[in-house]
């Protein structure tokens, strides 16, 4: 039994350690492959170094937090196919629904600044650096955490990802 419990205890805390480095992630600099690698992997070492109790602190919205915690986790490769983005992903009325649907509605409706546009050159470092953070849901995959990146992902025309795969 305790070594399930390990196994459960190290796979939320890496959940959470994707969750933070991603969130570090965001606003980049993408300027090159070489700066966002070394980014990731700096970032990695740190969070990994710091106390759980620190980790947990850096998931600031309770919810998610709880949700973290209650469920059982897995990494793996999913199909963008099958994920469905947050509703009004960053605040955008018209962003609902599927990966594909709403990568589709980002080619008419984004404006040419968007940082997602930027954020497609690097979509092979997200796809096999950055796990998003998915849940299981009834006929489909719910991103939690990663919805921009996922998008940026089908606009460059990846069609997978790795992913932290939890089951409430």
């Amino acid at each position: 039994m305790v070594g399930k419990l390990d196994e459960y205890v190290a796979a939320l805390r890496s959940v959470k350690e994707a969750f933070v480095v991603a969130n570090k992630v965001k606003s980049g600099p993408f300027t090159s492959e070489d700066v966002l690698l070394t980014l990731i992997d700096k970032l990695k070492r740190e969070v990994h170094s710091l106390p759980d109790d620190e980790i947990e602190s850096l998931v600031t919205d309770h919810v998610r937090r709880d949700y973290f915690n209650r469920a059982k986790w897995r990494l793996g490769r999913v199909d963008l196919n099958e994920c469905e983005v947050w509703p009004r992903m960053g605040n955008r009325d018209w962003a609902e629904g599927s990966v594909a649907e709403v990568a589709e509605l980002f080619r008419n409706n984004e404006p040419k600044e968007s940082r997602i546009w930027e954020m497609q050159k690097f979509a092979k470092i997200f796809a096999s650096e950055l796990p998003i953070i998915v849940f299981v849901c009834p006929g489909k995959l719910s991103i939690n955490d990663g919805c921009h990146r996922a998008v940026a992902m089908m606009l460059a025309r990846c069609t997978s990802t790795l992913a932290w795969v939890g089951t409430i």
